[in-house]
């Protein structure tokens, strides 16, 4: 599964099968007969795949059938691996063109337990773009974790909770492929002039928190910056305000308590604190931020 944009064909997350021709999408012979009204309907139908059998084995996904039939999986495949075909169609219908996500769309990729007992779609507010990478935070307070799980005197690149995000939570929220996708990133420091704090050294992770920084700079107000919490996350422990709903959701920022080992947080009004909580505070929700590329 991709992210919700992607940099080729549009495409709704629904496959069918439509009336064709006999062809391979490998043969540049059969691929000219394909018509782009064909590939049209077999992308925009909201009908369900049919399968299809040839001396009683199903047909592999990348033929096309005899019986004169065309998947939309198969549509998806020509369309992204044939320029001269996908330049067509998108000329033909631009609707399905490429979409280039920008920060403040909601994007869905991975899974997680949210709201119930099965797995729903993570969703991730785009934070930037760097050419074919997206930074995306979770819109919703995942889960609900210590910083630390021993109080101490602890950095980001030590600390529990990185070491759950970037096994654990990348195993349980992503599929093989989707974590493929997924680079490894710099993560640096963010002491904020802390004389108080152990900083720690720059990481590199698939999965990290942002910085108090970060947190200025990619949300424009208090009311940006405010999350609630998955149901799954409030019944592990996650704050919840009674009035506004909103949760307290961890930095990996050091805190600025002088001789206690505490972690800046972003409060339910949405506004940063320097001091934070204790790193073995058990009721701030877990919002996960990553590079995902959608080349």
């Amino acid at each position: 599964m991709g992210v919700y944009y992607t940099d080729k064909i549009k495409i709704p997350p629904r496959g069918i099968v439509i009336k064709g021709a006999d062809m391979n999408i490998n043969n540049t012979e059969d691929l000219s007969k394909l018509k782009l009204s064909d590939l049209f309907e077999a992308i925009a139908s909201e009908r369900k795949p049919v399968p299809i059998y040839k001396d009683g084995k199903e047909i592999e996904p990348h033929h096309f059938s005899r019986l004169g039939e065309i998947s939309y999986s198969d549509a998806v495949i020509v369309l992204n691996i044939n320029k001269e075909l996908r330049e067509r169609f998108i000329e033909e219908y631009p609707e399905y063109g490429p979409s280039v996500a920008k920060a403040g769309d909601v994007v869905k990729f991975g899974s997680y337990i949210q709201n119930g007992e099965n797995k729903d779609s993570i969703e991730w507010i785009v934070l930037a773009r760097d050419r074919n990478s997206l930074k995306l935070v979770s819109k919703y307070g995942l889960d609900c974790k210590t910083y630390n799980d021993v109080y101490e005197n602890i950095t980001w690149e030590d600390s529990t909770l990185r070491k759950w995000l970037n096994s654990e939570f990348v195993e349980e929220a992503f599929s093989k492929e989707e974590k493929m996708m997924i680079p490894y990133t710099s993560v640096k420091i963010d002491d904020l002039d802390n004389i108080y704090a152990n900083h720690g050294n720059n990481t590199s992770d698939k999965v990290f928190l942002l910085s108090a920084t970060e947190a200025k700079l990619y949300f424009e107000s208090d009311k940006a910056r405010q999350c609630k919490a998955t149901k799954y996350a409030v019944a592990h422990g996650a704050y919840e305000n009674s009035e506004n709903g909103n949760c307290w959701y961890w930095l990996r920022t050091p805190g600025w308590a002088p001789m206690a080992y505490c972690q800046t947080n972003v409060k339910d009004k949405g506004d940063i604190s320097l001091v934070g909580d204790s790193v073995e505070h058990t009721d701030n929700a877990v919002r996960p931020a990553i590079w995902v590329g959608i080349d």
